[in-house]
């Protein structure tokens, strides 16, 4: 056994959580069970197969793994209201065993006011691949739950952080383990049978002391949810926050993540685009403990994934500035599960042209460099269509195939390797004197088990070894990579990707140790009217 790979995001716990959310009894409540795909090469979301559970972990010598925390936001199941789908019986009992036949003829009906047939069938599929993937990952009864009024995302956080402490039990004799500090994660990483976790969350409306309700009428509670950032630092080991998702959180805005027909069943018009509020910032110093919240305990990182664009500007601007004043304290900008969209200048995001993926959540050049140079990563999204638009690209080069079942490992190899040289290749033209450093922002962060569409050959972490060697090949066969390897070996670049940096970054800025002594003050208070920041929001 040699465990040497890293991820930086994917969602171990999604799927055990919701089971034994329903059934703490059940074999699928355990972060060890593993579902093997159907077929070597599965096509579509991973909604029939685990992708990061423990199992697959192991077999693919993950060494890191860092787990997600996600309280499922509300917003993706508007579409039962919308299509009048919570109370109809049919439709309930065709989801309890997932039968897509029945439920494209069910849909079907439902969707007869759109006239155009072609359309409509777009729909048909877009809504059976969501569908499909939230109840075949999902007990129905959990979707349920998530549904009702009195869900609150940071209880549902919680119980999400603890399950996952629970379930770090050796099996096949390896241990997973939650490190308490830079001290005991550098004796973890020399463990040889040992994996090391390390809980992040995605989404700070985790934080929040109720829902989605709670958030769009405006009645965020700040006092509380700065409290509840505290709490989570004095009992719990994260290490980094992606501070927005798919949906509003109350104090930044989120960008546009779901296109095409989605657009039309899951609305993430509300507060999209919006800059940091006052509020947000107060949540992001807590969480970096700095300014007037250096005694809220140790740092935490904020992950600039799903952040809008404007948002993305302000802290980027903002961490420019503070680390130019603090050069002892330099905080590195994570962008933890993306892919480069192509482009030059950030404000271009969400144009649909070139053959990246020119996705707001992806990033630009601009973006490259202000990660390079704060020291931070980009994790390399394993999402398809998130790397490029090839597999769906109709006139794409000869070299690649409209149809994906006949691609080979090296062409879905050779999306990740695209994305890195050209990333490389952005830098090379914004940075004087460009070294072999560059090398070190790059990691895997696959988003496993999140409602992705996988590289085919690689769709679970158990195939990292074969990516290795993979990667290795397309690598040397690149013409570029002569001009931007800085002296190393594409064996070396690899490595790096797949482990080593990531590895190296948490030895530096990894300090969540969890101290029962620590200092913690209290939650500054907020203004009474805690909707004050909520006159910006956009409602289109």
């Amino acid at each position: 056994m040699n465990l040497e790979f890293a991820d930086l995001h994917h969602h171990s716990t999604l799927r055990p959580f919701a089971e034994y959310c329903i059934d703490k009894t059940s074999p699928k409540a355990s972060i060890w069970h593993q579902e093997i795909p159907s077929s070597i090469s599965p096509n579509g979301r991973a909604k029939n197969y685990t992708q990061s559970d423990f199992t697959s972990l192991v077999q693919g010598d993950v060494k890191m793994a860092f787990a997600a925390m996600y309280p499922i936001e509300q917003g993706w199941f508007n579409l039962f209201d919308i299509l009048d789908l919570s109370d109809d019986k049919e439709f309930n009992d065709i989801i309890k065993d997932f039968d897509e036949k029945k439920l494209r003829i069910i849909l079907n009906k439902k969707l007869q006011f759109i006239p155009n047939k072609n359309i409509r069938n777009k729909m048909i599929d877009y809504l059976v691949a969501l569908i499909g993937h939230w109840v075949t990952s999902l007990p129905t009864e959990r979707i349920l739950q998530i549904m009702k009024s009195n869900y609150n995302y940071f209880n549902a956080l919680i119980d999400e952080l603890n399950f996952l402490k629970n379930q770090c039990v050796e099996k096949y004799d390896v241990t997973p383990k939650i490190p308490n500090g830079n001290d005991q994660l550098l004796t973890f990483l020399q463990e040889k049978n040992t994996l090391v976790v390390i809980p992040s969350i995605e989404g700070a409306a985790s934080f929040v002391s109720g829902n989605a309700t709670t958030i769009h009428d405006g009645k965020v509670d700040f006092d509380s949810l700065i409290n509840n950032v505290l709490y989570v630092k004095k009992h719990y080991n994260v290490f980094f926050v992606t501070l927005s998702h798919h949906f509003y959180n109350g104090f930044n805005g989120h960008a546009q993540s779901i296109y095409a027909e989605g657009r039309m069943f899951i609305d993430q018009m509300f507060g999209k685009g919006n800059i940091i509020t006052s509020h947000g910032w107060e949540v992001i110093k807590t969480l970096l403990s700095i300014d007037k919240q250096t005694d809220s305990g140790y740092r935490i990182l904020i992950d600039t994934k799903h952040m809008s664009v404007p948002a993305r500007i302000e802290y980027y601007n903002f961490i420019k500035d503070y680390n130019k004043l603090n050069p002892h304290d330099i905080i590195p900008i994570i962008s933890s599960h993306s892919a480069f969209s192509g482009l030059n200048f950030i404000e271009n995001l969400g144009q649909n042209f070139g053959e990246y993926s020119n996705y707001e959540v992806n990033i630009a050049s601009q973006e490259v460099e202000a990660i390079y140079n704060s020291g931070g990563l980009i994790g390399i999204n394993f999402d398809q269509n998130v790397l490029s638009k090839k597999p769906k690209n109709e006139q794409c080069d000869d070299s690649f195939s409209n149809d994906t079942k006949n691609w080979t490992p090296e062409d879905w190899a050779g999306l990740i390797i695209d994305n890195l040289l050209s990333m490389v290749q952005a830098l090379d033209n914004n940075i004087d004197e460009l070294n072999d450093n560059v090398w070190n922002i790059f990691t895997i962060g696959s988003d496993f088990d999140g409602f992705i569409d996988p590289l085919n050959s690689f769709a679970t972490a158990s195939k990292f070894p074969e990516l290795k060697k993979t990667l290795i090949q397309v690598l040397n066969d690149k013409s570029l990579f002569k001009k931007y390897s800085f002296g190393l070996s594409s064996n070396k670049v690899v490595e790096k990707f797949m482990g080593q940096n990531l590895i190296n970054f948490a030895k530096k800025h990894y300090h969540a140790k969890i101290d029962e002594n620590q200092l913690v003050s209290n939650a500054k208070k907020s203004p009474e009217k805690h909707n004050d920041d909520f006159s910006q929001i956009k409602n289109s």
